[in-house]
Formats: C-alpha cells, sequence, structure tokens
C-alpha cells in the first residue's frame, strides 16, 4: 500500500468507524495502531483547548505516548505536515509522567491496573485530553477510551472527564462514540 494511500485511507477512517481486519476485497487490512494513529490525530481536530494550554498563538498540538510505543513511526508520518487550525501536531514519547506538561493529548498505552492506577495519581490533567486502551478507561480514568467491538475500533469517551479538563470535544466526535460515566467518573 502506497503512504498516500495508507494517509487518505487513515484520515478517512474516523467517521466510517474503521475495520481493524478486511476492508474488503482485494483492500490491505490496516493494523491496530494505524486505525488508533489516525482517530488520536482526529481527536485533535475534534477538542477545543482553553487558550492557556498553549503558551502561543503558532504553538503545537502536543500528542504524547506514555509506556511502551505501539505506534512506531505509523503516528508522526500521519501528523507530519498536517496542521491542525494553524498549529503544527508533535509527536512525543514520554519516559513518565512528569513529563506530560504540556501535552495536550495523552495516549496511555495498555498497561497493568496497579500501575496504571499510579501512574494517574502523577497526572495534572488540566488541559489534556487522556486516552487510553485498557478496559473501561475512559470509565475509570481519562476521557476517551478505545475497545474492540465486532472487529472494529471503537472509542467511549467521559464527557464530564473532559469537561474537568477544560476541553470542549466537537459534538460530531460525541455523536461517534458510546458515552459512559455519569458525572462523577473517569480520572480527569
Amino acid at each position: 500500500m502506497t503512504m498516500k494511500r495508507s494517509i487518505a485511507i487513515l484520515l478517512v477512517l474516523l467517521p466510517a468507524a474503521t475495520l481493524v481486519h478486511g476492508m474488503g476485497a482485494g483492500d490491505e487490512s490496516l493494523s491496530e495502531y494505524e486505525i488508533k494513529a489516525a482517530f488520536l490525530y482526529n481527536f485533535a481536530k475534534f477538542a477545543d483547548w482553553p487558550e492557556s494550554a498553549f503558551s502561543e498563538p503558532a504553538s503545537p498540538i502536543v500528542i504524547g505516548i506514555l509506556g511502551k510505543d505501539p505506534f512506531g513511526p505509523v503516528l508522526d508520518r500521519i501528523v507530519e505536515q498536517k496542521p491542525i487550525d494553524g498549529r503544527p501536531v508533535l509527536v512525543k514519547r514520554l519516559k513518565n509522567t512528569r513529563e506530560a506538561k504540556g501535552v495536550h493529548i495523552l495516549f496511555v498505552a495498555r498497561t497493568d491496573e496497579a500501575e496504571l492506577a499510579c501512574a494517574f495519581k502523577e497526572i495534572n490533567p488540566l488541559a489534556t485530553l487522556i486516552v487510553g486502551e485498557n478496559e473501561k478507561f475512559a470509565e475509570r480514568y481519562g476521557a476517551i477510551g478505545f475497545f474492540i467491538e465486532e472487529n472494529r475500533v471503537r472509542f467511549e469517551i467521559n464527557v464530564a472527564s473532559a469537561e474537568r479538563a477544560g476541553i470542549k470535544l466537537n459534538a460530531k466526535l460525541l455523536q461517534l462514540a458510546r458515552i459512559v460515566g455519569n458525572g462523577k467518573g473517569g480520572g480527569q
């Protein structure tokens, strides 16, 4: 699959609810993490951060990856030279939660529940959209959680958690998600 074709397919994935395997006869499948990478970029397109989240009008939107990086170069290629609202998008790999300062979207790779709970004691959620892939992630920890259903990558959103972080999510994004939480859950 050519790079241009891969990126075009990935950018269409958000509204299409994304198949993990088998996109149709003759098409190559996309991996779970190619799809999740496209979602992360699109989450940035459908989120509004408070002005205080950026030091300057042209400051980048930073996507941080905490834990073992499951994306490899895929996420970097997706965001490369694709600004959002005039802001470049950068990807940072983080060794620990202390490095999460200034990150706008924090992807927390699948990890042990005890380790995850410990990490969330150190994360300052203000102006950070926290996304993860552990089971019931949006209910327990962050604003958006990935899950697999009927061989598709899906996501759930805890709106109250995003609002506590000062982030407003676009209604189009909310229509594509399973909404979870009762306003009390979520770690943000």
